[in-house]
């Protein structure tokens, strides 16, 4: 892949979900699994797997726009938007359930 704005943007967004992922196994704590806490988790895996799903259409959508195939960038973009949908709120609900825990401590 040339060093096109995609690939920028994955060099940027895969070391980023992957220290999310990363930290998160890191500061892991089984015993305390329930509640509040389990939401963030869960959520959490949600969101860094729909960011890792996301890689494949993105690839596709950047060999697409190479080659100006219009249909094939507006097909991977709408797949795109569809796990974004899915993934972007989990991210939140994940960061909000931290933050809430944060103030417990």
């Amino acid at each position: 892949m040339r060093w096109t704005p995609y690939g920028r943007r994955l060099f940027i967004e895969v070391p980023a979900f992957t220290l999310v992922l990363l930290s998160g196994l890191w500061l892991i704590e089984p015993a305390r699994f329930e509640g509040i806490y389990a939401l963030k988790v869960v959520a959490g895996c949600l969101a860094v797997i729909g960011n890792t799903w996301c890689l494949i259409p993105v690839m596709k959508r950047c060999a697409a726009a190479e080659r100006d195939e219009f249909s094939g960038v507006m097909r991977q973009s709408r797949l795109i938007d569809v796990i974004s949908i899915l993934a972007i709120p989990a991210g939140v609900v994940a960061f909000v359930c931290g933050l809430y825990l944060a103030t417990l401590r």
